[in-house]
């Protein structure tokens, strides 16, 4: 086999492969995507029952308040 035909089917296979570990890196993190619902958001619509969901926005200036220790936030 020429050099030119092997570069080829070295081009050719590290494609599918890289096409392959794509495919399956996309479909093991379809489901564990988890969207951010706003509190307007949630307010509006309700979730399914069970379904665990992220609450995002911007936090009130002054509302977090950290205890001495460094890990206790409330």
């Amino acid at each position: 086999m020429k050099p030119k035909h092997q570069r080829l089917a070295l081009t050719l296979t590290a494609l599918v492969a890289l096409i392959g570990a794509a495919l399956l890196a996309a479909s093991a993190l379809r489901e564990e995507a988890s969207y951010f619902y706003t509190p307007t958001t949630l307010a509006e619509t309700k979730p399914p029952a069970g379904k665990a969901v992220r609450l995002g926005g911007m936090v009130q200036a002054g509302s977090v308040k950290r205890a001495a220790d460094g890990l206790s936030v409330a």
